[in-house]
């Protein structure tokens, strides 16, 4: 470990201010902030010259395999979206301005501007959202100072709806470990008032603010916080830093700064593409949960899974790994023996790794039916985001496959570790109801599925599809990803569609009467046995 990381304890046992001087005069914070200012440019230099070079080495960071990095020399934050829950805040803002103006904005159309990129400033943002639609009131002042002041006069009024994501305890045990920083697109007094109120200023030993240099994907303020944390390059493979975003810019920010910056995504609860949006730009590993953090490094307080390594960390953003061995299979140890308070947590992790495909899956089988989905494939997508939902599951599966060729390995795999999972998640078939049927029409198709967790995979599906494709997905793929997924689950599947003329309704009511089938069938009963005359499943 670097000196940067540990010797950290001592720089944050007293709370940060982004000021560069809290405590001392205004003159002497403003000569101070010069000096610093101009640290900061020389180091800059410094640190693009050796991005440069970097760029055309080993560092690159979205395929980065981190299991074989060890720890980090210190983690940066964004504050919006990671820090701080802006949602009745920030979000509300743009919406109430550009109500302002005569505009209705919704929050897919604030997530749509986000995902574009180039949109770390909420104010440009505005602006945009605002002279996009040509309704606007054309008798207003539309100069981005004036849009400014709009807003900012409803965020006043909006800043304290906000909520801080991380736990005390999860930053308390990072800023024990590692040295932490801020590196935000907001306003600095906007920054340190968040700070202040969530009580969270003394977990971290310096902070960029919008003052400090141009908005993400710019990596200069990444660099910044790199340079005043004492970091000045990556030297060895070991040598690394973890930045952590939920935006496009957070992740291009960080990629594009080099130095062995690793960058992390955070995605929106409520996006449901943002996962694989943050995988495309670079990110090296997308966070389900900002907990998550606990166990990715191994914190005290925090259960130690088989998510350590590469199948937490993943490498799905463009590793070129020719690997040719398949990952083990093997058990997170959240939740696999029984609490006293209840039933064991249902739920198994795992990856697969061959030369044609790399799939990391993550299933929780007694969810609410939330999924994070990219395969590469849209309609596959859509057909396991479908079984998610309707099954009550909660999924991540994300796979990098050889597309290039056709989508036979991409979806053949990525349903037999969705199988593996399964079977792992559900475990010994005790108190269950093990038998489940169900009908689902979507229009004018109409789908049955039947399934049997008998311990005996078999498969007997038909889908009656006349088209090549649906999508990029071959038709005769959609019913092998079903065999596949019983072969690999061990369970007895008939999947028959009954009639319907569109393609596409056709194998999506199979795939939500499927869902549905395997919701009753892996439903708890109020008995403890094993569903079978013959004891044994």
């Amino acid at each position: 470990m670097q000196s940067a990381a540990s010797s950290h304890s001592s720089t944050c046992s007293q709370p940060y201010s982004l000021n560069v001087s809290s405590s001392s005069s205004s003159s002497s914070s403003s000569s101070d902030w010069v000096e610093l200012k101009q640290q900061d440019q020389q180091q800059l230099q410094q640190q693009q010259q050796q991005r440069k070079q970097q760029q055309q080495g080993e560092f690159g960071v979205g395929g980065a395999l981190l299991s074989q990095l060890g720890q980090p020399q210190a983690i940066l934050f964004d504050m919006d979206g990671v820090l701080a829950d802006v949602s009745k805040s920030y979000r509300q803002a743009i919406v109430a301005t550009a109500a302002d103006y005569g505009v209705t904005v919704t929050p897919e159309n604030i997530t749509a501007m986000k995902h574009r990129g180039d949109a770390n400033n909420d104010w440009v943002v505005t602006r945009r959202l605002i002279l996009a639609d040509p309704s606007h009131n054309k008798s207003m002042d539309t100069s981005l100072d004036a849009i400014t002041e709009h807003f900012e006069r409803h965020y006043k009024v909006l800043r304290d709806t906000e909520r801080l994501i991380p736990t005390h305890k999860l930053l308390a045990a990072l800023a024990k470990r590692y040295p932490l920083a801020v590196v935000t697109g907001r306003p600095r007094q906007d920054a340190e008032y968040f700070l202040r109120v969530a009580g969270i200023a003394q977990y971290f030993t310096t902070g960029v603010c919008m003052e400090d240099g141009p908005a993400k994907p710019d990596p200069t303020v990444v660099l910044i916080a790199l340079s005043r944390l004492g970091i000045r390059s990556a030297a060895r493979r070991d040598q690394y830093t973890v930045m952590i975003g939920d935006t496009p810019d957070d992740i291009r920010a960080a990629v594009a700064a080099q130095c062995g910056v690793v960058p992390i995504g955070l995605p929106p609860a409520h996006e449901t593409d943002a996962a694989s949006v943050l995988y495309r730009v670079g990110a090296a590993h997308v966070l389900r949960d900002i907990e998550d953090l606990g166990v990715l490094f191994a914190l005290d307080g925090y259960p130690s899974t088989s998510f350590c390594g590469e199948q937490l960390y993943g490498s799905y953003a463009g590793s070129s790994s020719n690997n040719s061995t398949v990952a083990p299979m093997q058990e997170t140890n959240v939740g696999l023996e029984a609490s006293r308070s209840g039933p064991r947590r249902r739920q198994y992790a795992t990856t697969r790794k061959t030369k044609e495909t790399q799939v990391q899956v993550d299933l929780l089988i007694d969810g609410t039916g939330k999924s994070n989905v990219s395969t590469g494939v849209g309609f596959l997508d859509h057909m396991f985001c479908a079984l998610a939902k309707h099954g009550r599951f909660d999924l991540t599966l994300l796979c990098q496959g050889d597309l290039h060729i056709d989508d036979h390995h991409t979806v053949e795999d990525c349903a037999l570790t969705l199988g593996t999972a399964f079977k792992h998640a559900l475990g010994e078939p005790r108190g269950i109801t093990r038998f489940g049927n169900a009908m689902a029409p979507l229009d004018e198709a109409l789908s049955r599925a039947v399934v049997d967790i008998s311990g005996r995979p078999h498969c007997e599906v038909d889908l009656q599809l006349k088209r090549e494709k649906i999508g990029e997905c071959s038709a005769e793929m959609l019913e092998h990803a079903i065999e596949s997924f019983a072969t690999a689950a061990g369970i007895t599947l008939h999947v028959d569609v009954l009639r319907g003329r569109n393609d596409h309704h056709r194998a999506e009511s199979a795939f939500k009467a499927l869902a549905i089938a395997l919701r009753i069938a892996v439903s708890r009963t109020n008995f403890n046995d094993i569903p079978s005359t013959k004891g044994v499943l």
